[in-house]
């Protein structure tokens, strides 16, 4: 599923995002800062949209899998509460200090998640993530610049088996470091 994922992108599907996030990874990159991809979605569909974006690493739903095929069955939702569990399980696996991390959605469903960083934002979001965002004094962006992604995920079928065919994404350790010497993570919230 994961190289029809890829093939689809490459080849058929020009995803659409946003210029200002795409801007925004951009900067977190650039500051040392590791950028996670967290979506309700398969895994299949979200690591390789994840590299597409420059993220360092994706959460995701994982679906189940028994002798090479799928059995319909999920072993993790990444949904509501559950996002921000395996936000908290991932820092404390690789070291990252929550009350210094930033969280970006869209959604009340995700405000689980949100209340779990120290930096929480709201982008384009529904009206009750607004309301709460509001009342918690918390930046609310508006991202208005769709723009197309065209560019290749990645080079070829061995590149790609080698990067993305990862089955559980919290075994992975991002490499960046804040320049401080401090670890930071980003969690950007997906459909």
């Amino acid at each position: 599923l994961t190289n029809i994922v890829l093939e689809t992108l490459n080849d058929r599907i020009t995803p659409t995002v946003h210029l200002e996030a795409l801007e925004l990874i951009a900067s977190h990159r650039a500051a040392g800062r590791d950028v996670i991809i967290v979506s309700a979605s398969g895994s299949e569909i979200v690591h390789p949209v994840a590299e597409l974006l420059g993220a360092t690493d994706a959460i995701a739903t994982e679906l189940e899998v028994f002798n090479g095929k799928y059995t319909g069955a999920i072993t993790f939702y990444a949904y509501g509460e559950n996002k921000a569990i395996a936000i908290r399980e991932y820092a404390n696996k690789h070291g990252y200090d929550l009350s210094q991390c930033f969280a970006y959605s869209d959604s009340m469903t995700d405000l689980p998640m949100l209340e779990v960083v120290g930096k929480p934002v709201a982008v384009n979001s529904d009206p009750a993530l607004r309301s709460i965002a509001s009342e918690r004094s918390w930046p609310v962006l508006t991202f208005e610049k769709p723009v197309a992604l065209r560019r290749p995920i990645l080079d070829n079928p061995e590149q790609r088996r080698h990067r993305l065919c990862r089955r559980h994404t919290a075994q992975r350790r991002p490499t960046s470091r804040h320049p401080s010497g401090c670890r930071h993570l980003v969690v950007i919230a997906g459909p």
